[in-house]
């Protein structure tokens, strides 16, 4: 079908519409296999429905992606990319191959320079070719997951990560953790979950770990400010911290360790941070 009003369209070749019919006849679907991109023989043309080949085929790829218009589910998307290494030429024709090698679309594609890395200028190129095919046709609509999302997909994925109320349930929100603030005073008990930045700028500092609990493995952290240390205690009893063989101390060296309970009588280093 040619889109005459459109300086570049697509259209089904005399081959696309018999493979069509017969499609139609078996019941079964149509497929697509490759994509074909040639330079037109230096120049744009108008393609026929019994053009052979491309006048200037350099190259020719699988197709990656097809998928319907949200709009218009008579319009497919074909989408086939260019390795960064290929090219040294100009897209302005392409053609849609079925599995048996059937050329079914030929597209008239708006002058497009696809470089080589010797040029200093050399990417990937995604091309996204329209067909506008019969309602009657059955197509297979496939998306392979080992290629790249396409751009709406990202687009949708992003949006409702970040229209969540708890994109990250993994942790705990901002809004559930409150940063305390303590000032140089008596031994003060830290409570699991939180963050507490210890002001030790007039003297040494001391912080007492929770018992900690097998069910809740929520990571404290804690941050020194000041030049003296802060010595992290562990409760009284059996508690232990893996990785200190003492009560762990952040001095100079040290500005923030975050730690978790490993189990209900051990505390775990995750991170220290000088």
């Amino acid at each position: 079908m040619t889109v005459e009003t459109q300086e570049y369209y697509s259209l089904i070749t005399s081959a696309g519409l018999a493979a069509e019919a017969a499609a139609k006849q078996a019941g079964t679907a149509l497929s697509f296999a490759t994509v074909e991109v040639g330079h037109g023989g230096g120049s744009s043309y108008d393609p026929t429905p019994d053009q052979a080949a491309l006048l200037g085929k350099w190259w020719e790829g699988p197709v990656e992606k097809v998928y319907r218009d949200a709009g218009n589910p008579a319009v497919l998307y074909i989408e086939a990319t260019i390795p960064s290494n290929v090219g040294g030429d100009w897209v302005r024709e392409a053609a849609v191959r079925l599995p048996d090698g059937t050329r079914y679309a030929l597209i008239k594609h708006a002058p497009m320079e696809k470089t080589l890395p010797a040029s200093g200028q050399s990417t990937e190129l995604t091309l996204v070719l329209a067909l506008t095919i019969s309602n009657q046709v059955n197509v297979s609509v496939e998306v392979d997951p080992t290629n790249y999302a396409r751009r709406e997909d990202v687009t949708a994925a992003l949006g409702e990560h970040t229209g969540s109320a708890d994109p990250h349930p993994q942790y705990a929100k901002r809004s559930d953790e409150e940063i305390g603030f303590i000032a140089p005073a008596a031994i003060q008990d830290l409570s699991p979950g939180g963050t507490y930045v210890v002001d030790s700028s007039a003297a040494s500092r001391s912080v007492r770990l929770p018992s900690p609990s097998g069910a809740d493995r929520r990571p404290t952290t804690i941050i020194r400010r000041g030049a003296n240390p802060v010595d992290v205690l562990r409760q009284v009893g059996t508690d232990t911290i893996e990785g200190a063989a003492e009560d762990l101390r952040l001095d100079k060296n040290y500005q923030v360790v975050v730690l978790a309970p490993s189990s209900a009588t051990d505390w775990q280093i995750l991170n220290r941070r000088k």
